[in-house]
């Protein structure tokens, strides 16, 4: 299961529907009190505010998401609203799903809608009284799509769901998230929540000209674990609360991925978390070569490779003085994690042309943190091994690897549920 990075836009006026994508990429909220004038339909545009897929996506894939009303319990509110996924091929193939008030399909409530058209053939239609009756302020959909073909179920309800062909075309779709008020004055109330797609595969990942990177980390890794959630990554980052982490993650209260790790990806900028990601990828078994290099330049991203591929990016900006880790996480306690990481190697170059080199040798003894440990088992510092992990014990109730280091106004602040080996740079700016 993954998510995907989005772009948000609003067709009402300024001041009206606008929508917001969360820290993690599987959330959209939309909300506002309709600004325009005019019915919808009847006016240029939808009136809507939503996110829209940065790339266009594969012609087959599952897409979940749950449709949460944030408005009191409602998904809006005057004379109509709906908020729907729209999957766009073109202007004669899209369809639109969700849940609409309209005083002509559901005058008392809302209903479900799909609405489109399928090689410029209108296709759609409502859930009338012969279909169970929706209410309350939380639903589930699900969508499969084919070249050729869209599934819609709702609530898990196997046998009222439905299937739309007709011809249309979705070899490559958009998926917008949308929100939309019937007139103004209107308001929308609604979060697209706990997004997962799966079987869309990996986006696409550019690596610029820009030669030797800044800063590299690789090895080869290999993962075990169980229990509510582990994790392994490797680990770039500065002395100025700048870092980006990818690797592999399991975490069952988060993404759907039937205990396994699943590619993912932390960003931190200035002190604070910037953003996090799941792929559509799973850990490789048996041990893989990862590797992962920070570019410097007019645009300052990590890239994250698997056995010599470039797999997924993630945008951050390193200052000054490079660190360079292997890590380990569990989530809660009893949870178990073992990862090894065999031949390791720190790389890259500065601008100026000199090559990066180690200071000193691996710390291994500073970072073991709640049953879990790093321990270096060969080498010296160029092509090191290790094994990481444990089973995570000690954290006091209430906490796991989200919130140990901010509760009890930062009491455990710097000892996260982890075990880590780092090495520094050896640093000519100093």
């Amino acid at each position: 299961m993954a998510t995907e990075t989005f772009n948000t836009n609003s067709w009402d006026n300024a001041g009206g529907l606008s929508a917001a994508v969360g820290f993690g990429f599987d959330d959209v909220s939309v909300s506002g009190v309709r600004s325009s004038s005019g019915a919808w339909g009847l006016g240029p545009v939808n009136y809507q505010a939503g996110a829209t897929t940065d790339r266009l996506m594969p012609s087959s894939g599952t897409l979940d998401f749950d449709l949460i009303a944030t408005g009191s319990g409602a998904y809006g509110s005057g004379s109509g609203y709906k908020a729907y996924v729209q999957l766009w091929n073109d202007y004669d193939d899209v369809v639109a799903i969700g849940l609409i008030h309209d005083p002509g399909a559901s005058p008392n409530g809302y209903t479900v809608m799909v609405e489109g058209a399928a090689g410029g053939t209108p296709i759609g239609g409502y859930w009338g009284s012969n279909m169970p009756r929706i209410e309350g302020a939380a639903h589930h959909f699900t969508l499969q799509w084919t070249q050729n073909t869209i599934n819609v179920l709702v609530d898990n309800l196997q046998q009222y769901q439905m299937t739309f062909g007709n011809g249309i075309d979705l070899s490559h779709p958009s998926i917008s998230f949308l929100g939309a008020a019937r007139e103004h004055g209107d308001t929308i109330a609604a979060r697209f929540d706990n997004i997962d797609f799966s079987s869309v595969g990996l986006p696409p990942v550019t690596v610029s000209a820009a030669g030797t990177p800044r800063a590299s980390i690789q090895g080869t890794v290999n993962l075990t674990g169980s229990g509510v959630g582990y994790a392994s990554y490797l680990n770039l980052h500065d002395a100025n609360g700048n870092a980006v982490a990818f690797g592999f993650q399991a975490d069952a209260n988060d993404r759907s991925t039937d205990g396994l790790p699943t590619l993912h990806y932390n960003v931190a900028q200035n002190g604070s978390f910037a953003a996090h990601r799941y792929y559509d990828m799973q850990a490789p078994g048996g041990g893989a070569v990862w590797k992962l290099s920070y570019y410097e330049g007019d645009h300052n991203y990590a890239v994250f490779s698997i056995n010599g591929t470039p797999v997924a990016s993630a945008d951050v900006t390193l200052s000054g003085r490079v660190f360079f880790q292997t890590e380990v996480n569990a989530a809660q306690n009893g949870d178990t994690v073992h990862s090894t990481f065999q031949n390791v190697v720190i790389g890259g170059q500065w601008a100026n042309g000199r090559a990066v080199s180690p200071n000193g040798s691996w710390n291994t003894s500073s970072f073991d943190f709640w049953g879990l440990d790093a321990a270096q088992t060969s080498g010296s510092v160029q092509g090191a091994s290790f094994a990481l992990g444990g089973t995570l014990s000690g954290l006091p109730a209430g906490a796991d690897w989200d919130n140990i280091e901010s509760i009890n106004n930062g009491q455990f602040a710097g000892k996260p549920a982890g075990a880590i080996g780092m090495i520094a740079e050896w640093w000519f700016g100093a």
